[in-house]
Order: structure tokens, then C-alpha cells, then sequence
């Protein structure tokens, strides 16, 4: 089996809208993503180097998401809670799940540099979240607001009194002809 791996970077043009004030922007950030692919037996290798290429272009994409969600807003200076404690929440989470880890292999007398291992593992999430926030905020290079348009609302007017008109038509005239009816 051979592992690719790549390294995508790019200006990646993100959307956003404040939660609080509902203005836009749009901003440009440099990101960088990566992506790995297999290949088994050494089979379709150029298929598995564009398959990796393919995730780091996503990864970027997203990496780049992720810090517009985390950067306050451009009009409000307005932090989004939510996507915060999301961040925050993901990052506690993979941190317990390797302090579990690492009370299990306590309780099963595993050896000391298993619980080393485990220990270094925990200690690394949260590093690495922050290590990653601070790299990707610093990556945001500018935050073009977008036009502001007027909200058109509509009125309840009331519709003015109008004279129904009559649908009846008017009788035809008899044609005058010179023959007689009977002929007609």
C-alpha cells in the first residue's frame, strides 16, 4: 500500500452574515488544507496522487470556513457564541476521550510508557486546536462588506368601493331585410 498525501494553499473567497446585525461580507483568506489517498498494491497510483489533491482543495475550502466562523463581525465586532463553543466543545471532547483512554490503561496496569503515550496524546488536542486557530486567524487578508439594500415592505391598503358593472348584454335588433322571415 502507498499512502500520497498533499498540500494545498490558496485565497479562498468566503460568504458570511453576522448572526447578530444580519449584514454580510465577504472575505479573503489564505488557507491551507490537506489530503492523503491509498493505493493498494501499487495499482492506479495517479488516480489516488489526484484523489489526495482533491481532498486538500476541500479541506482548504473548509479550513478556511472555519476561521470566517470563529473572526468577529466587520460591522458589530460581534462573536459568534455558537460556532465558538463548538470549537471549544470538539476540542474538550477529544480531550476526554484520550484522558479516558488514559484512565483505562491505568486501571488495567498498563505500562508506564503506554500512559505516556496517552498522556501526550490528551495534552496534544487542545495544543493543536489553539495552535491551528492562531495560524488560520492570522491568515484572514481582507473584509469587503456588502452593499446594504433597502427592505421593501408592503401595506395593507384598503381596496376603494367600485359599482359592479352589469354583464348583460343588450338585446340584438331584428335585421330588416326585404324577404320574408320565413325565407331567412
Amino acid at each position: 500500500m502507498t499512502d500520497f498525501h498533499a498540500v494545498f494553499e490558496d485565497i479562498v473567497e468566503v460568504d458570511t452574515e453576522c448572526p447578530r446585525c444580519h449584514r454580510g461580507s465577504t472575505a479573503r483568506v489564505k488557507s491551507r488544507g490537506t489530503g492523503s489517498a491509498a493505493s493498494f498494491f501499487g495499482l492506479d497510483r495517479g488516480y489516488a496522487q489526484e484523489q489526495a489533491l482533491e481532498v486538500a482543495k476541500k479541506d482548504t475550502v473548509h479550513q478556511a470556513k472555519l476561521t470566517m466562523s470563529l473572526v468577529r463581525c466587520a460591522h458589530c465586532h460581534h462573536r459568534s457564541r455558537r460556532e465558538l463553543a463548538r470549537f471549544i466543545g470538539l476540542n474538550a471532547l477529544g480531550t476526554l476521550a484520550f484522558l479516558a483512554f488514559l484512565a483505562i490503561g491505568f486501571l488495567a496496569n498498563a505500562p508506564w510508557y503506554m500512559l505516556a503515550v496517552f498522556g501526550l496524546m490528551a495534552a496534544g488536542v487542545p495544543f493543536n486546536a489553539y495552535r491551528r486557530f492562531n495560524l488560520a486567524a492570522s491568515l484572514v487578508l481582507s473584509v469587503r462588506p456588502r452593499a446594504i439594500l433597502p427592505v421593501a415592505r408592503a401595506l395593507a391598503v384598503p381596496a376603494p368601493a367600485v359599482k359592479p358593472v352589469s354583464s348583460r348584454a343588450p338585446d340584438p335588433e331584428p335585421e330588416r331585410s326585404e324577404s320574408p322571415r320565413i325565407l331567412r
